[in-house]
């Protein structure tokens, strides 16, 4: 199972950038600009629901706040932060790219992470890209990715105006004092669903997930791809100690090798 994910999250860099995508507002941009789906690209328009029909209720002001500021306590752009928990990914197309409940750990500082899926490590930091596969005992070592932000966080005017051009519904549900926010539009070509849940005494957000059509049958709802993650830390500083590849790796004789730890993991150089 761990090698699948290792493989996932090497060679797929799209699983990656929907991490980044549902954690904090470039989901927004994601959703609205189409970059799943470039819009450039497409003859068709992106279907919308009856919301333009109306300018009725569906979207409430005081909602519409409370989700964006959900959304920037959560911002993977911001220059420093931390965020822990389970993501499960689940690919209605492909079931061998799902998975269930693997810890997670996302830490950022500057143009540094680190990220961690179950037994997968990803340490993007001092020059250097390694994806560490403690299952499979193996280390990628590559130069140092840059992965581009996006304008994503608007003010609260522009996001009412955008939602409503896309066709979203905008509602909530409370349960237990957890409070759930959700955008859906189950005809939208792209984006059908985004929800965030904050605890409303703490104000802290303990869920984000994302249902996405999936690019092979855009058309077929049953086929779309759906990712949670479940936090249960989410701090402003970052965890500097995981930023740093020395904890796997090392040179010897001016070449990469694995620590002494290490010393039967295959290293592999990109």
């Amino acid at each position: 199972m761990q090698k699948t994910v290792m493989y996932k999250f090497y060679k797929q860099p799209a699983i990656i950038l929907l991490l980044f995508f549902i954690l904090g507002g470039s989901v927004i941009v994601f959703a609205m600009r189409g970059s799943f789906f470039e819009k450039k690209q497409q003859q068709r328009p992106a279907k919308t629901g009856h919301i333009l029909k109306s300018d009725k209720a569906f979207l409430n002001e005081a909602l519409l706040e409370k989700f964006q500021h959900a959304i920037q306590s959560i911002d993977t752009e911001k220059e420093e932060c931390l965020l822990a928990g389970f993501v499960t990914s689940i690919n209605r197309a492909d079931s061998t790219e799902s998975f269930i409940n693997e810890p997670y750990t996302f830490t950022k500082k500057g143009e540094e992470f680190y990220y961690k899926i179950g037994a997968v490590e990803t340490i993007n930091a001092k020059g250097l890209c390694l994806h560490v596969d403690h299952q499979g005992k193996k280390i990628i070592v590559s130069e140092q990715k840059k992965i581009e932000g996006s304008q994503a966080i608007f003010d609260s005017q522009n996001l009412w105006k955008d939602i409503k051009e896309e066709g979203y519904s905008l509602s909530s549900s409370m349960i237990k004092g957890v409070e759930t926010i959700t955008l859906r539009n189950d005809e939208h070509l792209s984006c059908r669903e985004y929800s965030i849940s904050y605890d409303t005494l703490s104000l802290k957000v303990n869920r984000v997930s994302a249902r996405i059509s999936n690019p092979e049958y855009s058309e077929q709802k049953d086929k779309d791809k759906t990712i949670e993650i479940r936090l249960n830390r989410l701090e402003s500083q970052s965890d500097q100690e995981r930023l740093n590849p020395q904890n796997y790796i090392e040179k010897v004789a001016g070449e990469w090798a694995p620590l002494r730890k290490y010393h039967d993991y295959e290293l592999i150089v990109m």
